[in-house]
């Protein structure tokens, strides 16, 4: 399987791994392997319960420069920035990552067809 992600790596092509923390770690020696392939992890590793080792793990992904986090802002609630406990787990995420290896996403045109507005005030 390693020799399929140097491939990847070798033509300049992006891996995009929708993790849970149980697979984190995994995902850490696929990446030591391959140490020029960029690596999106998304969603935010798909934590069920944020706890101290989710961003343990987190934390070790991050010392690879080429591994990145996607924050897909559909999957949580939309007045996240009201929620506290949501609000700190992203500035968390933000440090751990740093804003130059973070990015935000969003689903809104196949939500926009289930009648979700981004625009809807909490």
């Amino acid at each position: 399987m390693v020799e399929n992600f140097k491939i990847l790596a070798d033509e300049g092509i992006t891996l995009d791994l929708k993790l849970r923390p149980s697979q984190l770690e995994r995902a850490a020696k696929i990446i030591q392997d391959v140490p020029n392939l960029r690596v999106i992890i998304n969603p935010c590793g798909s934590p069920i319960h944020v706890d101290l080792s989710y961003f343990e793990e987190l934390r070790k992904l991050a010392e690879f420069p080429n591994v990145f986090m996607k924050m897909p802002f559909d999957s949580i609630e939309s007045n996240w920035p009201l929620n506290t406990e949501i609000r700190s787990q992203i500035l968390e995420i933000i440090a751990i990552f740093t804003s130059s290896r973070c990015m935000f996403a969003s689903n809104f045109t196949a939500k926009a067809k289930e009648g979700f507005s981004s625009l809807e005030k909490p």
